[in-house]
């Protein structure tokens, strides 16, 4: 059973000449992560097993930084 805390947010992996391979994070996750344009975050590849099968997927971590 899925409680209030748990929620599954899906997009398209992209790629353009300027950026390279990007995804855009839903705005509503950013609030909940606490991030903002400036965080650094990185990503790795990952095997999704729910309701929905199975499927690859992405994992995110913001990237701490020391001041």
């Amino acid at each position: 059973m899925k409680t209030n805390k748990e929620k599954t947010w899906v997009t398209t992996v992209k790629e353009n000449d300027k950026l390279g391979i990007y995804i855009e994070i839903p705005p509503e996750l950013v609030e909940v992560l606490g991030w903002d344009e400036n965080t650094k975050v990185r990503w790795s590849e990952t095997e999704i097993c729910s309701d929905l099968g199975e499927r690859q997927g992405l994992v995110l971590e913001e990237i701490q930084t020391t001041k």
